[in-house]
């Protein structure tokens, strides 16, 4: 007598189809396919941020005189976009790395470097030379004043101090030869040290934001 033999529907398993072989039921495999393409659902792994998702909130700013609403973006989900690449049918993974796109002049991965003052991220493309900049700073968080850096500096004048904290020691700006006369401590609040705008932003790395005053 003839054994029967059991053919049995198996789903891809990059989909919700059918696989395109007929199995019988006593056949392990490790993976099935379906006869069709499918989108890696991996995140891109090239160096740099290709995701930069914003949650808006209004803030109603109150004077003496008056009321305003203003909206300040704060920045939700930063990372990495959806691999954008197909993988060939009959096959578990694409060759290659994950990319989202192919970058362009005016679309790469940009730096991850973020402003010391808002959090804003350096929008040159990964791996630049030279300093960090954004063409746009953000209101600054747990601020009285609701102002962008470039507001604050260009209204407190050349001459103003930013805070840093102190890391102690020889590490202490004002002992410092590279920022002598140009940064104090203080402990009158917390343990930090005291820079003059300029010299802030340099320290830092980052272009300051009313550059083109300054120049």
């Amino acid at each position: 007598m003839i054994g029967r033999i059991f053919i049995v529907p198996i789903i891809c398993s990059l989909c919700s189809r059918k696989c395109q072989n007929l199995h019988n039921k006593s056949e392990d495999e490790e993976y099935h396919f379906c006869d069709l393409k499918h989108y890696c659902l991996e995140k891109c792994d090239h160096q740099g941020i290709c995701k930069i998702e914003y949650q808006v909130q209004e803030v109603t700013l109150k004077s003496q005189q008056s009321e305003f609403i203003y909206a300040i973006y704060k920045q939700k989900d930063i990372g990495k976009q959806q691999c954008n690449l197909e993988i060939p049918a009959g096959k578990l993974k694409h060759d290659g790395n994950h990319i989202c796109r192919i970058e362009t002049e005016k679309y790469f991965h940009i730096c991850n470097q973020q402003c010391p003052e808002c959090n804003v991220f350096c929008d040159l493309r990964y791996g630049h030379e030279g300093v960090h900049s954004s063409h746009w700073h953000r209101y600054k968080e747990n601020e009285d004043n609701h102002e962008t850096c470039d507001q604050n500096c260009k209204r407190r004048g050349k001459a103003h101090f930013h805070l840093i904290k102190c890391k102690g020691g020889n590490s202490c700006l004002e002992k410092d030869n590279n920022f002598q006369n140009k940064a104090i401590h203080s402990k009158e609040k917390d343990n930090f040290d005291e820079i003059q705008c300029l010299h802030f932003w340099q320290l830092n790395q980052w272009a300051h934001p009313l550059q083109n005053l300054i120049d």
